[in-house]
């Protein structure tokens, strides 16, 4: 039997988008872009790493619908109290992959997360 050599796993990027809305105004924009891994030769392994990455991404969604969301919309309920405007939160985690060359497969995760800071306004 002829030995093939291993192909490149086929990476493509998904988007799990969350942007919460609470009186017209964008409370937390959520933006977490994750890897959906291809290899050729073996979709199952192709399904187990793909659902470790979206499980991840699921996860940090989640994790912003229930911390962050509600801290923003303290937030903009006091900067309203106090006639300030809003700057939505930020929440972002992003994957990129640093290796792709069989049997290897190497990925980085960043995380940033923007939880307020100094609101100017022109309002007098």
């Amino acid at each position: 039997m002829k030995q093939t050599q291993p192909q490149r796993a086929v990476i493509k990027t998904k988007e799990k988008p969350f942007i919460p809305m609470f009186d017209n105004q964008t409370l937390v924009n959520v933006v977490v872009k994750y890897p959906e891994v291809l290899i050729m030769d073996k979709p199952l392994l192709s399904a187990i790493v793909s659902g470790h990455y979206s499980l991840a991404a699921a996860a940090y969604v989640d994790y912003a619908k229930s911390f962050i969301y509600p801290k923003a919309r303290k937030a903009y309920s006091r900067s309203d109290a106090a006639q300030r405007s809003f700057i939505p939160y930020q929440a972002v985690q992003l994957y990129t992959v640093t290796y792709n060359t069989p049997p290897y497969l190497s990925t980085v995760t960043d995380r940033f997360t923007y939880t307020g800071g100094k609101a100017y306004t022109n309002r007098k």
